[in-house]
């Protein structure tokens, strides 16, 4: 299996459920935290940044704002799931390529 394929799995099941809506990369290692992956696969938000960025034409971004503890704005990218059927063939390729 490639590496990371549960965490990659995960997430694009997590992105399934937000109804295309732009989530952060910390609201994304909460949601997957909360859909029962074991804690060893999941890293920090900037961890699931770097993964998710890894999986081109799968998952889109945008630039969004965010409101800190304090009130304060911030920009960060938004992540969102932009092609299952990509996700899907890439699975299939892998599988295959095994």
């Amino acid at each position: 299996m490639p590496k990371n394929f549960a965490l990659k799995s995960r997430i694009v099941q997590v992105l399934k459920t937000t109804d295309d809506r732009v989530v952060s990369a910390n609201e994304l290692a909460n949601l997957v935290k909360e859909s029962g992956l074991s804690q060893q696969y999941i890293p920090n938000s900037n961890g699931i940044g770097q993964i998710v960025r890894q999986m081109k034409q799968v998952v889109g971004y945008k630039t969004m704002n965010i409101k800190g503890d304090k009130g304060e704005t911030y920009f960060c990218k938004g992540y969102y799931l932009e092609s299952e059927a990509a996700w899907e063939k890439w699975v299939e390729l892998k599988v295959n390529s095994n």
